[in-house]
């Protein structure tokens, strides 16, 4: 029960953050907003004030802010006090900021919760022993170099009691089975030294998986697919939606390096990473330096954009597609490693939650930005008739994309 009730606190939260932007910018335009409502389906508490009826309903999957003027062909109806305090009547450019108030709201503050917790983490110094590279250490700050005459490789090393987040290294051969953080950019040279991303670690097999059927074990980290390197559990999944026929799987068990050949025709093979969710315990310590934060929360913003602009790239496959039901699993998985896990997951949704509705389909956010562009561009607007056809192109888009994600929800969850 606690689980369900910190699910609908969590959807909640993206969506009140989501309209709140939207509400806050109409309100600097000093446009009218008849409605604002957070949820679905029976109401749990409404109330007035400054000509907006406030909603807050049952059901977390949407929201809404309704403006004077909004609708197309309300215009024509309004009074000339009505009209004055309208969203119809604003200039092209105000009703863009509008549209993107609540993207706005879900990207900027979810980023700073990110540099927040990341400013937070537990650790303390790690000694590292059997390691020849090592030239200098300070307290978690380690100088590592390939060649001491020529490159040097600087990194800050934070020891977790368990798993943990992005930026992660199993440091298979030199510290057995402790897992440390590593942030650093030349991620290649790590790995040329037997330094792998937590992520290719598999944490869990499926039973009667493709996996299991191989022989594929939990603790077996995935080095690459057909002589290809991997960086991270995103990259095993691109490789193998992107294979054809048989392809080989290179492994790392045990300290030694392993070849098993697999089919296409399975996309699923049935693992998951060891990187997936962390949890942060022990020791703060002062926060560490504004530079390396700043690179992991620019690295993952760029990560997110990196995926939307495959949807207009042809690299996209409808199998990533992930619905409301894988995003319950997760967020209740994280409830178990605690609230920074929980807090993180809730940033990373909020900014995928923004990119979305940015996306240019008529509904969405970004289709009323385009609307605007186009109104900017021809000096005038488009027609009552056209503007029904695209929203309602947009709403079919939605729902055949909600379909198709709780599709994949459920053969990923219960098949």
């Amino acid at each position: 029960m606690s689980k369900l009730l910190a699910l609908w606190i969590f959807l909640f939260l993206l969506i009140f953050i989501h309209e709140l932007g939207h509400f806050l910018m109409a309100r600097l335009f000093k446009v009218q907003v008849k409605r604002f409502a957070v949820g679905f389906g029976p109401c749990l508490l409404r109330f007035s004030r400054a000509e907006t009826n406030f909603e807050w309903r049952l059901l977390p999957f949407g929201g809404m802010v309704k403006m004077t003027g909004e609708d197309p062909g309300e215009a024509a109806t309004l009074s000339a006090a009505d009209f004055h305090k309208s969203y119809h009547h604003l200039r092209p450019w105000k009703r863009m900021l509008i549209a993107v108030g609540g993207p706005i709201f879900n990207i900027v503050p979810a980023l700073l919760l990110v540099a927040l917790l990341q400013k937070g983490l537990w650790a303390d110094s790690v000694k590292l022993k059997r390691l020849p590279l090592v030239v200098d250490a300070h307290s978690n700050e380690f100088i590592l170099t390939t060649d001491p005459q020529k490159r040097f490789l600087k990194i800050y090393l934070e020891e977790l009691d368990e798993q943990s987040l992005g930026g992660i290294f199993y440091l298979h051969e030199s510290l057995g089975t402790k897992t440390l953080r590593v942030y650093i950019r030349h991620l290649n040279h790590l790995m040329d030294q037997g330094f792998y991303p937590l992520d290719l670690k598999i944490d869990h097999v499926e039973v009667g998986s493709l996996a299991d059927r191989m022989d594929i074990r939990p603790g077996d980290v995935i080095v690459g697919v057909n002589g290809e390197r991997l960086k991270s559990f995103e990259d095993i999944v691109k490789k193998i939606l992107a294979q054809e026929g048989t392809f080989s799987l290179r492994l790392l068990r045990e300290g030694q390096l392993l070849e098993l050949d697999l089919n296409s025709s399975s996309k699923k093979i049935g693992i998951h990473s060891a990187g997936v969710y962390h949890n942060l315990q022990g020791k703060r310590h002062a926060p560490v330096a504004d530079e390396k934060n700043n690179v992991e929360i620019t690295s993952l913003f760029l990560g997110l954009l990196r995926d939307y602009q495959k949807l207009f790239s042809g690299e996209f496959h409808p199998e990533q597609i992930s619905g409301p039901l894988m995003i319950g699993k997760v967020v209740t998985a994280a409830m178990d490693f605690g609230l920074a896990t929980y807090l993180f997951i809730l940033a990373v949704i909020s900014i995928n939650l923004g990119l979305i509705n940015l996306l240019p389909i008529p509904i969405l956010d970004g289709g009323h930005v385009f609307l605007c562009f186009y109104e900017m561009l021809t000096k005038r607007r488009p027609g009552v008739r056209g503007l029904k056809m695209a929203f309602l192109f947009g709403r079919t888009f939605i729902i055949i994309l909600t379909t198709g994600a709780l599709f994949n929800d459920i053969m990923q969850l219960f098949f």
